[in-house]
């Protein structure tokens, strides 16, 4: 077995081709439609995703029109739960990114008004790269699980 970093999608893709055996970072709720091919460990952390703003820019968001005609910045195959409903009715504009880092790099551009991450990623990118972005309202706190493929 040799573990590798790769894209969430890609990640997907092993999965369900038995290329990938194990994905630790996981949520049978994200995964629903390979659960007839999953079993999923008993959780043992869980992950906050928070929108993050650059300094001076922050603003409350507790509902899908609170972004509207916001550019906001996500992860390619990351889900957002019901805030998804904002991108699928134009409510606000999603841009994709590959991965983590390049989302907090189109925010420091400003090519997005806001992105969607990890609240221990945001903290420790913020401190890391001495980006001037401050921590915004959360979307969802979920468990994380260690999936394996059967």
């Amino acid at each position: 077995m040799v573990p590798r970093q790769m894209p969430n999608i890609r990640i997907i893709k092993g999965i369900s081709s038995g290329e990938i055996d194990i994905d630790p970072f996981s949520n049978e709720i994200w995964r629903e439609k390979y659960s007839d091919i999953s079993i999923y460990s008993l959780p043992y952390a869980v992950t906050q995703n928070n929108f993050i703003f650059r300094k001076g820019e922050k603003r409350s968001i507790k509902k899908i029109e609170d972004l509207k005609g916001l550019r906001v910045g996500t992860v390619k195959g990351y889900g957002y739960s019901f805030w998804e409903d904002a991108f699928t009715k134009g409510v606000a504009k999603k841009t994709d990114s590959k991965d983590d880092a390049m989302i907090f790099e189109l925010l420091n551009m400003k090519r997005v008004d806001l992105i969607i991450a990890n609240y221990e990623l945001a903290e420790y990118m913020i401190k890391k790269k001495k980006y001037n972005f401050e921590i915004g309202d959360r979307l969802h706190a979920k468990p994380i699980e260690v999936k394996l493929r059967y």
